[in-house]
C-alpha cells in the first residue's frame, strides 16, 4: 500500500495527531496515561482496513538542566571567565530517549557579595554576556562574591514552563 494510502489516527486519548511534510506523525497529548494509535490502509479495491492499532505509555517530559556555555553545575570561576559566558540553555539528560530543545525564557542572577549583601537582576531570554542588563550587573562582581543563576525558566515542547537547577559560581 503507497504511503499516501496509509493513514493514523488518535483512537483513544486525549490530544491530536498530525501527519508531517516527511510522513511520519506528531502525536501531542493533553492527558491520560496511555493513547491508542490506529493505522488504516486504503485498499486497491477502494476498502479501507484497519491494518492495526498500539497502545502507548503517556509520560510527562522530564525537567531538563541549566547549563550556561557547557557549564552543568557550579564551580569556582574568574571574573574574566564569568563575564565572557555567552549563553544559556536547557538540556535534558545525555541518556533522554530524544533530542529535544526548550528554549530559555528568563533567568534572575544573585550576586552574593563579601559584607556588600545580595543583589539581584531579573533577565529575559537566554544571552548572558549577549545581554546588556546582565553584562552591567555582572560587571560589580568581585572576587570572593558568588553568583547564582536562578529561576531558570525554560518552554518544553507540550508548552509548559518548567523552573530547571540552580548554578552558583564562587568568584575567584
Amino acid at each position: 500500500v503507497p504511503n499516501e494510502k496509509v493513514s493514523a489516527y488518535l483512537s483513544s486519548g486525549n490530544g491530536t495527531m498530525n501527519r508531517q511534510p516527511d510522513g511520519t506523525y506528531l502525536v501531542r497529548v493533553n492527558s491520560g496515561t496511555t493513547a491508542v494509535i490506529t493505522v488504516s490502509a486504503q485498499l486497491e479495491n477502494g476498502e479501507k482496513r484497519v491494518m492495526g492499532t498500539s497502545e502507548f505509555r503517556i509520560k510527562q517530559l522530564p525537567t531538563p538542566k541549566t547549563v550556561i556555555d557547557e557549564i552543568e553545575q557550579s564551580s569556582t570561576i574568574t571574573k574574566s571567565k564569568l563575564q565572557s559566558l555567552y549563553f544559556m540553555k536547557s538540556q535534558y539528560e545525555k541518556d533522554f530517549a530524544f533530542q529535544l530543545h526548550s528554549p530559555v525564557l528568563e533567568y534572575t542572577i544573585v550576586i552574593i557579595g563579601a559584607g556588600n549583601g545580595v543583589s539581584e537582576k531579573n533577565i529575559k531570554g537566554y544571552n548572558v554576556a549577549g545581554n546588556e542588563d546582565a553584562r552591567k550587573f555582572l560587571s560589580q562582581v568581585r572576587p570572593g562574591n558568588r553568583v547564582i543563576f536562578t529561576q531558570v525558566k525554560a518552554k518544553d515542547q507540550s508548552g509548559a514552563i518548567k523552573t530547571m537547577n540552580d548554578i552558583t559560581f564562587k568568584v575567584l
